[in-house]
């Protein structure tokens, strides 16, 4: 059986909503020299996808392709994808 969870973390120390912030999460290849997938996911649409506790949040969103889980929509299975979105992001920065 293949898993296809990944598991991020990020503090609520750490968090702040800016109106352009993301937070980009990267899981690389099993040699660490690529990336797997990542997902970019505005810094204003974390706390209702991830489960909070006290201290941070939690993200365990799915590596599948075919997932249609909550994250999907940040989802970047390419490189190129990543980079586009990214810069997209940099575009819409005043």
């Amino acid at each position: 059986m293949r898993v296809y969870a990944v598991h991020f973390e990020i503090r609520r120390a750490t968090f702040k909503v800016e109106r352009y912030a993301a937070a980009i999460f990267i899981l690389t290849s099993e040699n660490g020299y690529g990336v797997e997938c990542a997902w970019v996911v505005p810094m204003k649409d974390l706390p209702a996808l991830a489960r909070a506790t006290e201290k941070k949040f939690v993200l365990r969103p799915s590596k599948s392709v075919s997932s249609n889980d909550r994250f999907s929509k940040f989802r970047c299975n390419t490189t190129a994808y990543l980079y586009q979105r990214v810069m997209t992001l940099l575009d819409e920065a005043p």
